[in-house]
């Protein structure tokens, strides 16, 4: 689904587009499985273990120009620092920009 957003265009994908490394409860697009801004419970973990991952499947080659993170509900639950990974075919993974201009580690909702 695509929206305006100050000029640009907001891409929102579908629940059947995303995954994710483990869900407190529920399952994607339910529970803990919701990824999108303003959901009342939003993505989980299953526990607090770094490495945890939420992945978009953008369907196609996009220019991303930015992204929204946000605290859970009440501000209980967020995550302090995240990278951004960027993969054509789902199995090989690199650093968006290599680092180079975008920072590996990006702070987060703290």
């Amino acid at each position: 689904m695509y929206a305006a957003c100050g000029g640009e265009v907001q891409f929102i994908a579908a629940y059947s587009d995303m995954s994710a490394s483990s869900l407190l409860s529920g399952s994607i697009g339910v529970g803990h499985g919701r990824g999108q801004l303003n959901d009342v419970n939003g993505w989980l973990a299953a526990n607090n273990n770094p490495g945890g991952w939420w992945q978009i499947d953008l369907r196609s080659q996009k220019a991303v120009k930015g992204f929204y993170t946000q605290a859970g509900y009440q501000g209980t639950s967020y995550f302090t620092s995240y990278t951004v990974q960027k993969s054509y075919n789902g199995t090989t993974w690199t650093l968006v920009d290599g680092g180079a201009s975008f920072p590996h580690s990006l702070t987060g909702n703290a």
